[in-house]
């Protein structure tokens, strides 16, 4: 037998022997030890592996020899296993009622007695027909073996025919003995049934009230209907347990192991441990549920998930470490690298480690495990949009610069100048009148040669004329006189040309220039006229326009909080405002200016002033930024929304109750294992003494439903614990137990809850490891040992 649950078992604790004939008569008499074949293979085509024949206030221990003989010889197919069991009729409050009673087989010697022992007894009841209750409970104390009760309930509560049903007995009573864990289970057949039992358990609050089905076959051959008339509509219960009575029981303690359907166990993410010890290799399988170590305090446990599973060990103390090495040699114990850990995401927390990370007033979202579940916030978007209406505000700024450009542009002067004259005269000396003063130079010179040269022979002494020679030089000196007066008047006339030239050229020269001016005053006027007439349309134009309103098209902005659910919790990104109306964006788009309302910085603020409003305190953040002061503005303003609009806000919220602050430690680590068990980051959950992390009172109800959650959400677990509770409660699929041999050294166990054999058993072993175990382990079977009521 395995000794951890690895599949759902499906079984049926109903069905009739030939036994039965002195109620049933003819319709079982052909089921008998011969036809067991016919059985056989009825309950493989079902897949059934465990069974009792439970036929009416009788036992035929033939029978249950023969079929338990059969198994050990894999002579049954799929059977695996059979309980001895009865169907007793007994008479509870004035009604007959049929109990199933299933018995623990581990006792051959008691289960050897049951034949014998049911002679004794006969039915008392005033009606002969049944077994008064008092009597009932002296055959279960007679037989001394342990037995799980079962009720038949074959109808909804509330029906009119009731038969053999528990119901029989009135709503009332049958509440009071769901309440007071009378019956373990009541049993029906078809799913129609099993709808109206839950709607029952729930309207009446019946926590107790679980259900269990069986054939109540009376014919083989026609497994799983009752008989050949009664082929009704069959739903078999599967248990998530070991196949055997104390496995049944296990499963009748605990809803959650039993159901019509049959669920897949998924297989473990971490299949097993390898540890050697004293020189030999032991495998310790692993459950894909909830994995509990246990064991003498000092034995080791801490140690052994704190190196196998701590991903920061190698860098823990040197001391802490040598201290392990010297542990483990001492008990001859080596730990082997836990197989196909590297391939999964896992979380381990060494003992007090989750209440420690609030220990020092820490808040829920500043524990990193926490601050990666919500959601970032993206600004971009609303930036964006705040952005364009700062831009507005900005050309607005620009516009009203223009306009007062425009309309300054309209204060100037400009000069009419006087009427031009028509008419333009200029004074001029004709070039021919100028006489060549050189030419008269010439004459001269030529003159003053001749003269020169009849001198000169005058001199010479064979010249002998000399009276002919004075003649000549008589006229030629009266020829140079002609021709000296000749040329001082032309030298004069030529003077009196040039001064009247000089002062033509003077008032022409003036008079160009009067001229030119007046016809540049002229052409200025007539061009500023022009820009006059255009500055006067640009200043109409502008005037005209319509003023831009930076708000004219707002919308209110609705800031929408971001939220992360995980299973109940709701991990909520907001901003600080949650919507942004037009005040607040008035208050976005004023913020880098000073003294000045929103108002007035439309109608009287341009480009020009608009730097000189801004705050200083404000504008010395973007020193040295080298921005101009649009830009200045806009970074200014995102400053602003950024951080008093935009800002993020965290919350974590379960069922509208925020929860981030005003916790205890132990409150912050139930949280934090609550969500650990709903998240999807994690497939394996290794924590140390997790019941140290929270109060006591908390560890029987929430810690164990939290843990149950994380099973539920495809996680493996396992924990070290000295806690009961966190072994029985929580109904755990695997328990490891190291325990310290008399020669000083550790060996390992482990097995589901209800595994026992040659070596270990397992509840024995949590009774006597755990403190107050034996009181745990009795208040969930207090229905168990019933042979002692």
């Amino acid at each position: 037998m395995n000794n951890i649950v690895k599949r759902m078992v499906k079984l049926d604790l109903h069905i009739h022997s030939a036994a039965s004939i002195g109620k049933d008569g003819d319709k079982v008499k052909d089921n008998t030890i011969d036809n067991l074949p016919v059985l056989y293979q009825r309950l493989e085509n079902e897949e059934v592996e465990l069974i009792s024949i439970t036929d009416h206030n009788n036992f035929d221990l033939a029978m249950f020899d023969r079929i338990r003989s059969d198994i050990e010889l894999e002579k049954t197919g799929t059977l695996k296993k059979i309980l001895p069991g009865i169907e007793f009729d007994v008479e509870i409050e004035n009604s007959k009622i049929h109990v199933i009673s299933i018995f623990n087989d581990l006792n051959y010697e008691n289960i050897k007695c049951i034949p014998e022992k049911l002679k004794k007894y006969t039915f008392d009841n005033e009606s002969k027909k049944a077994f008064k209750e008092s009597t009932f409970k002296n055959i279960l104390s007679d037989l001394n073996l342990d037995v799980v009760l079962i009720a038949h309930q074959k109808s909804d509560v509330r029906a009119k025919i009731h038969n053999d049903n528990l119901s029989n007995v009135g709503e009332k009573l049958f509440d009071n003995f769901i309440a007071l864990d009378y019956f373990d289970a009541v049993e029906f057949r078809s799913g129609k049934v099993e709808g109206m039992l839950r709607n029952y358990k729930v309207e009446h609050e019946l926590e107790n009230l679980r259900f269990i089905t069986g054939t109540d076959c009376h014919v083989w051959s026609v497994y799983p209907d009752q008989d050949m008339t009664r082929q009704s509509e069959i739903k078999f219960t599967y248990m998530k347990s070991l196949c055997s009575f104390k496995g049944l029981v296990m499963a009748l303690t605990e809803p959650k192991r039993l159901s019509t359907a049959n669920l897949s166990i998924h297989p473990p993410h971490i299949k097993e441990l390898s540890i050697d010890l004293s020189g030999e290799k032991v495998m310790i399988n692993l459950a894909s549920g909830i994995n509990v170590i246990i064991g003498d305090n000092s034995i080791g446990k801490s140690l052994i998930v704190e190196k196998l599973f701590n991903k920061d060990y190698l860098s823990s103390s040197k001391t802490l470490k040598d201290g392990h090495d010297k542990y483990l040699k001492s008990k001859e114990m080596s730990l082997n690298i836990v197989a196909g850990l590297d391939e999964i995401q896992y979380l381990y927390k060494r003992q007090g480690g989750i209440r420690g990370d609030f220990q020092s007033d820490k808040n829920l979202k500043d524990i990193d495990f926490f601050s990666n579940k919500f959601i970032d916030l993206d600004n971009a978007a609303v930036s964006g949009e705040i952005d364009r209406y700062a831009d507005k505000v900005i050309e607005r700024m620009k516009q009203n610069h223009s306009i007062m450009t425009k309309n300054n542009s309209l204060n100037f002067t400009i000069n009419i100048p006087s009427d031009v004259e028509e008419n333009y005269y200029y004074l001029s000396i004709l070039n021919d009148l100028k006489q060549d003063e050189a030419s008269y130079e010439s004459i001269l010179v030529k003159i003053e040669t001749i003269l020169n040269n009849l001198s000169d022979l005058r001199e010479e002494k064979l010249f002998e004329s000399n009276k002919e020679l004075d003649q000549i030089v008589g006229e030629m000196k009266k020829l140079q006189h002609i021709y000296k007066s000749k040329k001082r008047d032309t030298e004069t006339k030529n003077r009196v040309i040039n001064i009247i030239n000089l002062k033509s050229r003077h008032f022409n020269s003036h008079y160009t220039l009067q001229k030119q001016g007046q016809e540049a005053q002229l052409t200025k006027y007539n061009d500023e006229k022009i820009l006059v007439i255009n500055k006067v349309v640009e200043a109409v134009k502008i005037n005209s326009e319509k003023l831009i309103d930076p708000l004219q098209d707002f919308e209110e902005i609705v800031l929408s909080p971001l939220m992360n659910e995980i299973g109940e919790y709701t991990f909520v990104t907001k901003r600080i405002y949650d919507q942004i109306d037009k005040e607040t964006m008035i208050k976005i788009l004023m913020s880098p200016i000073k003294y000045c309302s929103y108002e007035n910085l439309l109608l009287s603020i341009n480009t020009d002033t608009f730097e000189s409003k801004f705050k200083e305190t404000e504008t010395r953040k973007h020193n040295g930024t080298n921005v101009d002061k649009f830009e200045l503005y806009k970074a200014i303003t995102k400053d602003y929304y950024l951080r008093e609009i935009l800002a993020g806000d965290l919350l974590i919220n379960k069922n509208n109750l925020e929860l981030l602050t005003g916790n205890s430690p132990g409150k912050n680590a139930l949280i934090y294992l609550d969500i650990l068990s709903q998240d999807d980051l994690h497939q394996l959950i290794v924590i140390d003494q997790p019941g140290d992390d929270v109060a006591q009172n908390r560890v029987a109800s929430e810690l164990v439903a939290i843990f149950r959650s994380m099973v539920d959400n495809n996680k493996q677990v396992i924990i070290v614990t000295h806690k009961p509770e966190l072994v029985v409660n929580l109904d755990v699929d695997n328990v490891i137990i190291l325990k310290q041999t008399n020669n000083g050294n550790i060996e390992i166990h482990n097995g589901a809850l209800e595994f026992e054999n040659e070596q270990i058993n397992v509840l024995a072993e949590v009774a006597n490891t755990l403190d107050g175990g034996v009181e745990t382990i009795r208040k969930r079977w207090k229905r168990y040992d019933k042979k002692s009521d």
